[in-house]
């Protein structure tokens, strides 16, 4: 008995003690677990931000102020080093900038970094033609920004903004197109083949905004449509623009010889071939520009072939005005001159109307 009693006390003390040892595994296991550490995260290096400018600029029609972009754009400006040469890139991402019109230069500065060099926008020469005429004003100037501004959407972008045109899109927004696409304006003079980047294009955005008021971007933003829309009609606008200034700056071409025959003539041929043409323009009178015959000799013989006279018909293309170059021709068989032959009219010059009709 006694036997026993100290036998089934010994497999009692075993079992206390295997799991004794198996507890103290077991919690020796949970604190080893407990005081692993993982491996910290590598943080990603932060965005470098433009520090926004701190001058208010303004002017007289309204142009200067605080913009806000549609979307994020990088400036890889050139930084000096400490020997002065620009040999170090100072990239610098940016939600909105400060724009400075300076009339004196006639150029728009595109402040994006408070002390750094701002990007320049120029005013086109034809445009600055129609500033000192009277047929352009800042309050809708289109400005082309300078080829090397190093503006894009990020690293290794090809949409950037160098060469690109700052557009007005409507009063305080400006539309800057990435697409090469871009629209075009026919000889017809009428601004009437404007038309949006591509269908890919415009699915993307192929475009950055930049508006005063941050909600009426986000507005545009959120609506492509819309932004077509006005995008079209600021195409035309500019469109009528240069038409303005190019009538500006082109003078009607002074009266030559009043012959009444020729003038007839002229104005005959000229009709006969508006008729044939697919321009829509209205022909409405001609005279000759031409102060004599110019006359055209035999390079060996130096006999007389034929002579010529340069005409000037004045056409109407909706409510432009505009002039033709052309030429009548009379060919010479040594005794007389034959009948007038037509030589055909080139491309309208587009000019002002209250000079069009000063020869009529």
């Amino acid at each position: 008995m006694k036997k026993l009693v100290f036998t089934s006390a010994l497999a009692l003390a075993f079992c206390f003690n295997v799991n004794s040892q198996g507890f103290l595994q077991k919690m020796k296991g949970e604190n080893n677990k407990k005081t692993e550490t993982k491996p910290a995260e590598e943080k990603k290096p932060e965005k470098p931000l433009a520090v926004p400018p701190k001058t208010e600029y303004n002017d007289a029609f309204g142009i200067s102020g605080v913009y806000y972009l549609s979307k994020e754009l990088l400036s890889e400006a050139n930084a000096l080093d400490d020997k002065g040469y620009s040999s170090i890139k100072d990239n610098r991402y940016f939600t909105q900038v400060s724009l400075q019109l300076d009339t004196a230069k006639k150029q728009l500065l595109i402040h994006y970094h408070e002390g750094k060099e701002p990007v320049k926008a120029f005013v086109d020469g034809l445009v600055l033609k129609g500033l000192k005429r009277g047929a352009a004003n800042y309050d809708y100037t289109p400005f082309l920004i300078d080829n090397t501004s190093m503006v894009s959407e990020g690293k290794g972008s090809n949409h950037n903004w160098n060469g690109r045109t700052l557009l007005p899109l409507e009063k305080d927004m400006y539309i800057v197109t990435f697409s090469n696409g871009g629209y075009g304006v026919d000889v017809k003079l009428d601004c009437s083949s404007a038309k949006f980047f591509s269908e890919e294009g415009k699915n993307k955005k192929d475009y950055v905004l930049l508006g005063k008021s941050k909600a009426r971007v986000e507005e545009l933003n959120a609506n492509p449509a819309l932004v077509e829309t006005l995008y079209l009609a600021a195409c035309k606008e500019e469109c009528e623009l240069y038409n303005r200034c190019r009538a500006s700056t082109n003078t009607l071409p002074a009266e030559g010889m009043k012959d009444v025959k020729l003038k007839a003539e002229a104005l005959a041929f000229a009709k006969a071939e508006q008729a044939k043409a697919t321009r829509n323009e209205k022909v409405e009178y001609a005279y000759i520009a031409s102060k004599d015959w110019n006359y055209t000799r035999n390079v060996t013989t130096g006999v007389i072939i034929k002579r010529s006279v340069r005409t000037i018909t004045i056409v109407k293309i909706g409510d432009k005005c505009a002039y033709e170059n052309g030429v009548i021709i009379q060919n010479y068989d040594g005794a007389n001159y034959g009948p007038s032959v037509w030589g055909g009219n080139g491309a309208p010059v587009i000019t002002d109307c209250k000079e069009a009709y000063k020869y009529k």
